[in-house]
């Protein structure tokens, strides 16, 4: 497994909010919103028409907070350039500050993406860097489409800070 340290500038991002427990996550109620979400990407890029070409493979953004027992919240947005083409009721903005993250791209034949998870947290302690948990504990970021069939396919990231 490849990891690298990257930045992602201060951001804010639109989107809906899913919460609950890991095993509704894990039936694939979380995936509710991703299609949702999935589909007004698509949406917006039609919109754009011509000039969407370059935003045509720019793919959904997730963010989980691991902030309640057993269970966390998943925001799932729209890269932000997108986001001004479409809206709906239930989304919303979430301001980022500028951020460090460990990354990893995962592929369908990687397995199980907690174990990816725990293999990149070995990495980051390797380095002499701290899981920075403060604002989020993971960034997600989807292909365009979403694969939302079969084994997941995404960049996993965890904010980093030195030690």
């Amino acid at each position: 497994m490849n990891f690298e340290l990257t930045e992602r500038d201060a951001q804010t991002l639109f989107g809906m909010i899913w919460q609950g427990s890991h095993e509704e996550a894990a039936r694939g109620e979380v995936k509710k919103v991703i299609s949702l979400m999935e589909a007004l990407r698509q949406k917006a890029v039609a919109a754009v028409g011509e000039d969407g070409g370059e935003y045509e493979h720019s793919g959904l953004i997730g963010i989980s907070r691991n902030d309640r027992p057993y269970g966390f919240r998943y925001l799932v947005a729209l890269p932000a350039a997108l986001a001004a083409h479409v809206s709906h009721e239930d989304m919303r903005g979430h301001d980022f500050p500028r951020m460090s993250f460990a990354t990893a791209w995962h592929g369908a034949e990687d397995g199980d993406v907690f174990s990816h998870y725990q293999s990149m947290s070995d990495w980051i302690e390797a380095q002499g860097l701290q899981w920075a948990r403060r604002v989020l504990h993971h960034r997600e970021e989807y292909t365009a489409p979403a694969i939302l069939q079969g084994a997941p396919v995404l960049r996993l990231m965890m904010p980093v800070e030195k030690s």
